[in-house]
């Protein structure tokens, strides 16, 4: 493969985001059939909190068929693979490119890169790996659960009836500097989502996952019947909980991709997805193409 056939992905926020970023550099690099490497040099860099940021880490290596290099980014014009500094003379034949996304909502013009060039965003919108789900899908395959009694006992309940998944963000949300940007879903929003499930079927199984989860069972559990509320999937463990929402029958997400790509993952073709209108507090945000058209919207 030419040296100029390569798409560097720079990697930011977490698991979710992170696998946004993949799918969009993935599907990018198979239509110029060029090589894929991940630059967690952002990653590497930013691990303080703030009252306005989460530090995160890569969480890709999660997935048993992800593969692809790890790069360091070293300067503007040289990269750092494993032990090894590869210049522009080196990795590259001619000089390479940074794709900056331009705006939040898909860019039309995103297939039209050529490589080698660097992405850097965050590429929230299925627009760019549509055409490739099922080697996503594949892609995006979980650890073995079955090693974990307790992950595996819930499995085995949500397989064998129907759930709708919950996911209630707050944890960082709730910082007010991270409110006035993202914003918290109303209670409204998933009182509305979940009378419609019951309205169908006042027996449905509802499974909350949320990193607040005692603010669940206080708002949630004495008027709801049927609950199950997940907890101790935290830190490198959080992945479970995706997991565990890709296998639940519909989907009430939050304003966020982590539950955005637990909806996205399930395989039940007559789910069912509610999103929140709105995705973003800050209202210069076009966040138009979050949500897939067969999602509803409240």
């Amino acid at each position: 493969m030419s040296r100029n056939r390569i798409i560097i992905i720079r990697l930011q926020g977490g698991l979710g985001n992170q696998m946004f970023q993949y799918a969009a550099a993935k599907s990018l690099s198979i239509q110029t059939d060029s090589s894929l490497y991940f630059d967690t040099s952002l990653l590497d860099l930013n691990k303080d909190a703030t009252d306005d940021f989460t530090p995160r880490k890569f969480d890709l290596n999660i997935f048993k068929n992800i593969n692809n290099l790890l790069i360091e980014k070293i300067n503007h014009t040289s990269f750092k693979i494993g032990k090894k500094v590869f210049s522009n003379r080196g990795l590259f034949s001619t000089r390479i490119q940074i794709y900056n996304e331009p705006h939040f909502h898909a860019d039309k013009n995103y297939f039209n890169i050529q490589p080698p060039v660097v992405l850097t965003g965050y590429f929230n919108s299925e627009y760019y790996f549509k055409q490739i789900k099922d080697i996503l899908l594949n892609d995006f395959n979980f650890p073995d659960i079955n090693v974990d009694d307790n992950n595996f006992k819930i499995k085995k309940c949500i397989e064998e009836n129907d759930f709708v998944a919950i996911h209630i963000r707050r944890g960082d949300y709730l910082k007010p500097k991270v409110t006035s940007y993202h914003g918290l879903c109303s209670l409204e929003y998933y009182q509305q989502a979940i009378e419609y499930f019951k309205k169908n079927n006042p027996m449905i199984n509802l499974c909350f996952f949320s990193d607040d989860p005692q603010w669940v069972k206080d708002t949630f559990t004495k008027k709801y019947n049927n609950c199950i509320i997940i907890e101790g999937n935290t830190d490198e463990n959080s992945w479970k909980d995706m997991y565990l929402m890709s296998l639940c029958k519909h989907h009430i997400i939050a304003n966020s991709t982590f539950s955005w790509w637990g909806a996205w993952l399930s395989l039940h073709k007559d789910k069912m997805v509610f999103a929140p209108k709105k995705w973003f507090n800050e209202k210069s945000i076009n966040s138009e193409n979050v949500i897939p058209i067969t999602w509803k919207v409240l």
